[in-house]
């Protein structure tokens, strides 16, 4: 799904840790599991800042993102869903996902 940058994320088989399907070479690694939990990552400053950069459209050390971008991964429609979904409460948020996981399944 572009455009949902930190909707999951991607664990790489080495414990690298990334937010993209897309992500394959790891340009944008969160962190890593070998020495990290994944809350510590998902509490981490470089979590923060890079969700900071994407919600501010700053693609300048998000490449993956950038190119997602560059050929048309905004779509306004899919960003004014998805805005209004991430700004649901926690636990709103929880049953969205468990709702994707099972259609998707």
């Amino acid at each position: 799904m572009q455009g949902a940058f930190f909707t999951w994320v991607v664990i790489f088989a080495d414990g690298r840790v990334t937010h993209c399907c897309y992500d394959a070479h790891g340009d944008q690694v969160l962190g890593d599991l070998k020495t990290q939990s994944l809350r510590e990552i998902l509490d981490s400053p470089r979590f923060a800042e890079m969700q900071s950069a994407f919600d501010r459209r700053d693609f300048t050390n998000l490449p993956r993102c950038a190119e997602c971008f560059k050929h048309g991964g905004e779509s306004h429609a899919f960003n004014d869903v998805l805005s209004r979904v991430q700004n649901l409460p926690n636990v709103a948020k929880d049953a969205v996902r468990k709702v994707i996981d099972l259609r998707y399944r």
